[in-house]
């Protein structure tokens, strides 16, 4: 009978862990664009800050999540895969669900604003941007598309002031128009480390020419 009760209370707290989706927590990598980017990867404080970011929006993304399955549980329960989701199969009931979501919204909006007041608005702005994705523009074409790269954008300025560096100009626009469906966020991520990579070389590449024009210049 222990072993059962157990048993029940890992599936319980596994049936947590899901609901809120670790495994989507990798679209927050993007917080550290803007820390590799302008090079300070080197600097403790800044990393630490990025990181104490990067984990108020995994929690405001899975508040996100669990409004998204309290809302489409119904719909979850004739899908099948999703039918396997924490609520649709029962694991953690509506209620249950509604509690975490009321704690942990709350606390990750003021551990936002506490650690930076414009960085508190762009997890609002993410949490509206999200909640009116979920409410009215999922099966809107084109839209579904432009909010999702909206909160690819929210991540990398939301990175970039919290250690108060400006974002590179072309790292928004390439964030938003090479977002497709089809593309995963860690191939996106990797795309940009190379853009970038490629970018710097072409620099370096301008500068060695103008010191070798001014040499011959010289001679």
């Amino acid at each position: 009978m222990e072993g059962v009760k157990r048993l029940e209370g890992w599936v319980k707290f596994k049936g947590f862990i899901n609901l809120l989706r670790p495994k989507q927590w990798i679209k927050n990598l993007f917080l550290f664009a803007a820390l590799l980017f302008s090079r300070n990867m080197d600097k403790p404080q800044y990393v630490l800050t990025v990181l104490y970011a990067f984990l108020c929006f995994c929690m405001i993304s899975s508040t996100v999540y669990i409004f998204n399955d309290i809302r489409d549980v119904e719909k979850d329960r004739q899908h099948p895969r999703k039918r396997m989701r924490p609520i649709a199969a029962g694991i953690i009931d509506r209620r249950e669900a509604q509690i975490l979501m009321i704690i942990m919204l709350p606390v990750s909006v003021i551990l936002s604003f506490m650690l930076d007041y414009s960085f508190g608005v762009i997890v609002m702005t993410y949490l509206l941007n999200n909640v009116v994705y979920t409410l009215h523009v999922k099966n809107i074409v084109i839209l579904d598309v432009m909010s999702i790269a909206l909160g690819f954008i929210l991540r990398v300025s939301g990175g970039a002031v919290v250690i108060g560096v400006t974002i590179s100009p072309w790292l928004l626009p390439v964030s938003y128009t090479h977002l497709r469906a089809h593309e995963t966020p860690e191939h996106l991520v990797c795309r940009l480390l190379l853009e970038k990579k490629k970018k710097d070389r072409s620099k370096q590449g301008h500068c060695k020419q103008r010191t070798e024009n001014r040499k011959k210049r010289k001679q």
